[in-house]
This record gives structure tokens, C-alpha cells and sequence, in this order.
């Protein structure tokens, strides 16, 4: 039992942390636009600036869940993602007779805390500044993005 209840947490969280890369990566493809868009513009450069700081920021939380692709290509390890320790914490689960090791519960608890930081972070970044831009682009009459309302 204690196997199996194991196995669906650190499934559960691998679900979630898999939604929470393809939302970024949608916000990532909006801010793109938003960057096309304002080129075009005559909005004020503040509005750049924004969405290119946002960006970034949203870069750093992906890699805190995933990693640096091009540094896993190049064979340099950065620190534990929490896919990473998921992977780690999930591995066997479902084949092993005996329930989680200690290393394993550490390992889906530190993946939990590290998740945690991250969507505190992602919940403040979209809900506050995505909305405010999409508002200022609006104010600003900058062509229509994915994202804004017509």
C-alpha cells in the first residue's frame, strides 16, 4: 500500500509540474508576440523592457523545473530540478516489492518545497505582470496579441 500511495504522489506531482512547463511555454509564445507586436509599435521602450524581463523570469522558474537543455547537451550538470528528483523518487516505484526508500521521500519532499518556491513565484509573475502588460498594450493601442481580448 505504501508503494503504490508513493507511486501516485510523485505521479500527481509530475502531472502538475508538466502542466505548469506547458503554461509557461504558452506565456513564453505570448510574450514573443508581444515582442513582435511592439516593434511594430510606437509604444514607449518601458514596454520592451517588461516583456523581456518577464520573460527572463519565466525562463529561470522552467529551468528550475526542468533544467538547462543546452547544458544537459553539453554534459554539465547544474542543480537537481524537480523533475529531475521526481525521476529519481519515481524510479522502480512501481516495480519494487517494498515500499520508498528514505532517499526517495527526501527526495519527493525537496521536489515539493522546490515547486512550491516556483509556483509562488509563477503565480505572482502571471496573474500580476502579464495582466498589466496586456492592459498597457491595450492602453497603448499596440496591435492585437494571442492572449488580449479584441
Amino acid at each position: 500500500d505504501a508503494r503504490v500511495e508513493f507511486a501516485r504522489e510523485v505521479a500527481e506531482l509530475d502531472r502538475i509540474v508538466e502542466g505548469t512547463v506547458r503554461s509557461i511555454d504558452a506565456v513564453l509564445t505570448e510574450l514573443g508576440a508581444m515582442k513582435t507586436a511592439l516593434a511594430r509599435s510606437t509604444a514607449e521602450l518601458d514596454a520592451h523592457a517588461r516583456v523581456g524581463a518577464l520573460a527572463d523570469r519565466l525562463r529561470a522558474q522552467r529551468e528550475a523545473l526542468e533544467g538547462n537543455a543546452l547544458q544537459r547537451r553539453m554534459g554539465e550538470l547544474g542543480p537537481m530540478t524537480v523533475s529531475q528528483r521526481l525521476s529519481f523518487a519515481g524510479f522502480g516505484s512501481r516495480t519494487q516489492a517494498y515500499g520508498p526508500t528514505p532517499a526517495k521521500r527526501d527526495a519527493l519532499a525537496i521536489a515539493r518545497q522546490q515547486f512550491e518556491s516556483v509556483d509562488d513565484v509563477l503565480r505572482g509573475e502571471i496573474d500580476a505582470e502579464l495582466t498589466a502588460l496586456r492592459t498597457m498594450m491595450d492602453a497603448a493601442s499596440v496591435p492585437w496579441t494571442p492572449g488580449r481580448t479584441r
